[in-house]
């Protein structure tokens, strides 16, 4: 609420507004194909980096094997918070 301050009065103020029960949501615009090909992708290029990552950790144990490593990293994709809330509203897997 803007607790009956009015800063710029010529603006278009919340308060101009009823609330009502609507909520706003967040709608694909694309296709049911270009969904499934988009996760195809992604989950290829997430299988080509778990390879990649399991791939490095061998070699660290071939190299070193008395020495203690960390767990198992998991592959990953680094997003931001409008993407991750893209993805989860989405329904992509990423």
């Amino acid at each position: 609420k803007n607790h009956a301050i009015l800063l710029y009065p010529s603006w278009v103020n919340a308060s101009d507004y009823k609330d009502t029960p609507e909520s706003f949501n967040t709608v694909p615009l694309h296709s049911q194909e270009l969904d499934t090909a988009i996760e195809n992708k992604c989950n290829t290029l997430l299988e080509n980096m778990q390879t990649k990552i399991d791939q490095d950790l061998m070699r660290e144990i071939r190299k070193d094997s008395a020495k203690k490593y960390k767990r198992r990293r998991r592959a990953e994709f680094k997003l931001t918070s409008d993407q991750k809330y893209l993805c989860e509203t989405m329904g992509t897997k990423l």
